[in-house]
């Protein structure tokens, strides 16, 4: 009952301060929509966005972030495969000109590996190895959403010379040429030079 009568006189208090001559009932009526003091109300039709709203509306951005991203890299490899179409018909005659037991080749649509060397059962020991892509650059701080790859002229081929004695070494050695053309010549010359040296070495056995 004390408190009852405590919350009475409280509301005629405050009825009186901030609504003079109201009588409790109507103060009653104006208390339901007045805070009480030191108390900031949202605006009326104000959305405070919770944590987890926040939360989902940082994730849906980043998902569409890399929805682009996959979607970048997607044409860029179909661009590198269109790029590298006219080197791999290029690559697949010479790999049919020379017997396996030299040349060892793996050819996709967007880079190719030759190896030449000789077949030292039951493995292929390579000589050199010439790894063979379209030219292409990289930039790790790209923006968000945007591939980190991008083509750059030219053919790129990282090329590595092995060495077995007196101990084993590898020379490696990167190259932009301009084009297919240049590339095959030199693939070419250095194959069948090396395919000499095998032969040679055999029969002279």
């Amino acid at each position: 009952m004390l408190r009852e009568q405590r919350c009475y006189w409280r509301l005629q208090e405050d009825a009186e301060v901030d609504h003079p001559g109201c009588s409790c009932e109507t103060a009653q009526s104006h208390l339901r929509y007045t805070p009480l003091r030191g108390l900031v109300p949202p605006s009326v039709g104000t959305k405070v966005m919770s944590l987890k709203d926040e939360i989902e509306k940082i994730i849906g951005a980043e998902r569409t972030n890399l929805e682009i991203w996959h979607q970048k890299n997607a044409e860029y490899h179909l661009r590198q495969r269109a790029r590298f179409a006219p080197m791999a018909a290029v690559l697949q005659e010479i790999a049919k000109s020379i017997e396996p037991i030299y040349l060892s080749t793996s050819i996709t649509e967007t880079r190719a590996v030759l190896e030449i060397g000789q077949q030292d059962r039951p493995n292929f020991t390579p000589d050199l190895r010439w790894e063979i892509e379209p030219n292409y650059g990289i930039d790790w701080r790209g923006e968000s959403g945007h591939s980190e790859f991008h083509e750059e002229a030219g053919v790129r081929v990282t090329k590595t010379k092995y060495c077995y004695w007196p101990e084993y070494s590898e020379f490696r050695s990167e190259e932009i040429y301009e084009g297919e053309d240049r590339l095959a010549k030199d693939l070419i010359e250095n194959i069948a030079k090396e395919v000499a040296r095998y032969r040679h070495s055999q029969s002279s056995i």
